[in-house]
């Protein structure tokens, strides 16, 4: 009956509405002309820029209508676009209309086409509003660009959620030919998994289409080859291209690796594991296992130095031990390998442990290492001598995320549990919970005056808590997904955190006012942050492999380059500030020199 109302070139004319036979009918007014989908598959199964305009500016014009009437059209898709016989466009097809005023999730089965619905269109998954059209018109417009249809929103979803990279690569970095970058940048604008980060209305997607939004979006060059894609066990899975001698050099990698790995076991008969570096160059080709200089990413305020491989599974933490010229790894099937820096040697391989280790931190004045794991304990490693010096139990499931007090004597940690228990290091198992009831914690860190703890949580929410009553101080809610790292910087000013939002948090220390959003210039969930020792630079890591460098004063990306074959899941830095490590899933370690 709302739809009867409509007098709008852009949307089909509904002349009766009737209720019989226990079913509603509706009767539109007949216009010769077929669906947009016909038109793609009969003339072509692509549009050009300027067809592509004449169909969806006019098309967003009706769509504001409906929305501006508080209606969505929740299927919108090719087949629902008809083109008159002159070729102006009308939506059609209003079987799923719904009022935007219904309240609440939708938690009802619902019928949609997995390639054009939105994520909150399915069944407990948030929200449905006027963003919920403008992805299915983001997803409309690819297919007509590209000729084929988009990956479903839930399986982009699902990929993110549990950091892999989101398998549908965005147009600014595929570049069509024949598209203006403001176009394809409103395509993977009205694209975005979250409806925060979409246009919130049709007309600020149509004054995009024509030229009139403000962006600082800058597209990235293609990278040659291109990062992989990670597979659900977070390995690296090679996308496919057609240049065939990239599977040459990985052969020839994995056989040069194998026969040097073989020669340095031998030539150690004591029986701890041996890796070695493998120095590379641009083409990221095996060509000696001496050490050289890997080339830098352009001037800025880091250079790569070296690539630490021979773990035998992929990187989930790494922590420089102190006081000694070394650095202890953990992988995800507990492995521990400790690395002298200098040589890039792997010079010892400790107990292994029986659980994935998910965070490492140095604690205490001496050179000790504790790791928390997915059974609930956190060990306390002295690397120098291989041995446990304690074992700390408490949490009911993993500890995700530890940090040590600026003093030493005291630990934090963060479990699957919700919990956020302080550990007293100078009296043995003395422990206090901090904060319950949090959601799961992934993230922590203590700020430099040792006052305040930040825990990130799945929920997305940041809990900034007193480490000497326990009470929160503030809940920082702006990240808008699952919180991966939290990080305060050393000089006290500022507290960052990072995880599946779209950008990088940036907060008062002090009040927990909102300072800024650091944007990467390509989408992706951030693993990892360390702030310099002065404070002035923040490194991140992300799901796409990159290691980026941000001037957290001026808001401003420095410099970023694609080195990790996987996610980067951890970063760590020297206690002289002079060395940044990260670690990845693709079973290597970075060493990076701070300029």
């Amino acid at each position: 009956r709302a739809l009867g109302q409509f007098k709008h070139h852009n949307i089909v004319r509904v002349l009766r509405f009737l209720e019989a036979n226990g079913t509603a009918y509706m009767v539109m007014e007949y216009e010769s002309g077929q669906s947009l989908a016909r038109h793609l598959t009969m003339s072509g199964s692509r549009l050009s820029q300027p067809a592509l305009l004449r169909v969806f500016v006019p098309i967003l014009n009706g769509l504001q209508a409906v929305h501006v009437a508080g209606l969505l059209h929740r299927d919108i898709k090719p087949d629902n676009i008809y083109l008159r016989a002159d070729e102006s466009p009308m939506l059609i097809d209003f079987g799923s209309v719904r009022p935007t005023t219904q309240d609440g999730d939708n938690t009802q089965p619902v019928t949609l086409t997995p390639s054009y619905a939105a994520v909150e269109q399915y069944p407990g998954q948030g929200q449905e509003g006027s963003w919920t059209d403008i992805y299915s018109i983001g997803a409309s417009m690819y297919r007509c660009i590209t000729g084929v249809q988009p990956i479903g929103s839930i399986k982009r979803y699902d990929a993110i959620r549990t950091y892999k990279p989101d398998p549908l690569t965005p147009l600014l970095e595929t570049r069509p030919d024949g598209y203006p970058d403001f176009v394809l940048n409103c395509v993977d604008w009205a694209m975005q998994i979250y409806p925060k980060d979409r246009p919130q209305s049709a007309r600020e997607l149509q004054d995009g289409l024509m030229g009139k939004r403000k962006t600082n979006t800058v597209a990235q060059p293609k990278p040659a080859p291109p990062p992989p894609v990670q597979n659900a066990d977070g390995f690296g899975e090679e996308r496919p291209t057609t240049v065939d001698r990239w599977k040459i050099i990985r052969w020839t990698m994995v056989g040069l690796t194998a026969t040097a790995a073989l020669a340095i076991y031998l030539a150690y008969p004591t029986g701890n594991k041996q890796a070695h570096i493998a120095m590379e160059d641009d083409n990221a080709a095996a060509k000696t296992t001496t050490a050289t200089t890997l080339p830098g990413i352009a001037s800025g305020a880091f250079t790569a130095v070296r690539r630490l491989t021979g773990s035998f599974g992929a990187v989930e933490a790494v922590v420089f031990v102190p006081h000694t010229n070394t650095l202890l790894s953990a992988t995800r099937d507990g492995e521990l390998i400790v690395w002298e820096i200098d040589s890039g040697n792997a010079i010892a391989s400790l107990d292994r442990h029986r659980h994935t280790v998910r965070s490492l931190v140095a604690v205490g004045h001496k050179s000790l290492i504790a790791a928390g794991d997915d059974g609930g304990n956190i060990f306390i490693w002295d690397p120098t001598r291989k041995r446990v010096t304690d074992r700390l139990s408490g949490h009911n499931g993993a500890v995700m995320a530890l940090a040590p007090s600026p003093n030493h004597k005291w630990l934090a940690s963060g479990g699957r549990d919700g919990r956020v228990i302080i550990w007293d290091l100078g009296a043995q198992g003395h422990s206090r919970v901090l904060a319950s009831n949090l959601g799961r914690i992934d993230a922590l860190s203590v700020s430099p005056d040792g006052r305040k703890i930040a825990a990130g949580t799945i929920r997305g929410d940041v809990y900034v808590i007193s480490t000497e009553t326990g009470r929160t101080l503030w809940k920082l809610k702006e990240l808008g997904g699952l919180v991966k790292s939290t990080a305060f910087s050393p000089n006290g000013r500022w507290l960052a955190a990072g995880g599946l939002g779209d950008g990088i948090m940036v907060w008062s220390a002090s009040d927990g006012a909102m300072i800024r959003k650091l944007v990467p210039q390509r989408p992706s969930a951030v693993n990892a942050l360390q702030f310099s020792h002065d404070g002035r630079w923040l490194f991140s890591g992300d799901t796409r492999g990159m290691v980026s460098v941000w001037d957290v004063s001026k808001g401003t990306l420095t410099n970023s380059g694609y080195r990790h074959q996987g996610l980067v899941s951890d970063l760590a830095l020297t206690p002289d500030g002079k060395t940044l490590v990260s670690a990845s899933s693709d079973k290597t370690l970075i060493l990076w020199a701070l300029n």
